[in-house]
């Protein structure tokens, strides 16, 4: 199976997210505490019997450094946690066209700021490799997990023309796009029903959404300003740009949903 994966100390509640293309072999490989990395180290340390795992996402190998970092960020397990760095192998786009936390940021900081009038002059300037790989970048598409909060909808609409090309495109950014055929009311409530149903279910009922769309609202590919269901963990997971009062709002709607089944 591919995909992400976790793995938790039942004693401390510390976390790792690793990925791979055969995630029970990989398992299998940690638990035999071979390797000289922190969560080797700790399953050692404690004993397996204190530690168990889960599949969070499954996904396509090109899709594999993109949702390791995202996970290592939601669930802040380099922080406060056994990854010791923020996931992937170096976020590769291609071969040939790598870049660094810091031009991230820098990319990040001038989405937010409007700082350029038009897409070709930002990719221009601080582009690598071809201009479709840096448009993944610049949309958020790629790295989505380095600074999230500066795709509002208003800036999202600022280079929705030079992003897309003047064409309609699919609900990459969900609501904030303009072109979303999907409201935040609906993607929630589809996470919604995830706690109680499987995926089956949810194509039958959502008859009207692609399935893809679907697979990619429960799992968090999308729609990332929207609170998350971790379905094997069962637990949400809240963007951390909430407040006090969104956060309320969906503990409460959550909490009339278990009580309504």
């Amino acid at each position: 199976m591919i995909g992400i994966y976790v793995i938790t100390n039942d004693i401390n509640g510390l976390q790792y997210v690793g990925q791979s293309v055969n995630i029970i072999k990989r398992i299998k490989q940690h638990f035999s505490c071979k390797d000289n990395i922190a969560i080797d180290l700790a399953i050692k340390k404690y004993g397996t019997e204190h530690f168990h795992w889960e599949i969070i996402e499954e996904c396509s190998v090109d899709q594999l450094d993109e949702r390791e970092g995202y996970w290592i960020s939601a669930l802040d397990t380099y922080n406060n946690g056994y990854n010791c760095t923020i996931g992937g192998r170096g976020s590769r786009l291609s071969s040939n066209v790598i870049y660094t936390v810091d031009e991230i940021k820098q990319l990040r900081t001038i989405y937010a700021n409007h700082d350029y009038k038009s897409f070709k002059e930002v990719f221009e300037k601080y582009g690598h490799g071809n201009e479709q790989s840096f448009r993944e970048v610049f949309k958020g598409n790629l790295w989505s997990w380095v600074m999230p909060e500066v795709f509002t909808q208003e800036n999202n609409n600022y280079y929705y023309k030079q992003l897309n090309n003047n064409r309609r495109t699919s609900n990459q950014w969900g609501e904030n796009n303009t072109s979303a055929e999907l409201k935040s009311e609906e993607v929630f409530q589809i996470r919604l029903d995830y706690v109680h149903y499987n995926r089956e279910y949810l194509f039958k009922k959502y008859a009207h959404i692609h399935q893809r769309t679907i697979v990619a609202i429960i799992s968090g590919q999308n729609w990332r300003h929207l609170p998350i269901y971790l379905k094997r963990k069962k637990t949400w997971i809240f963007p951390k740009d909430y407040n006090e009062e969104q956060i309320e709002y969906y503990q409460q709607r959550i909490k009339e949903n278990i009580n309504g089944i």
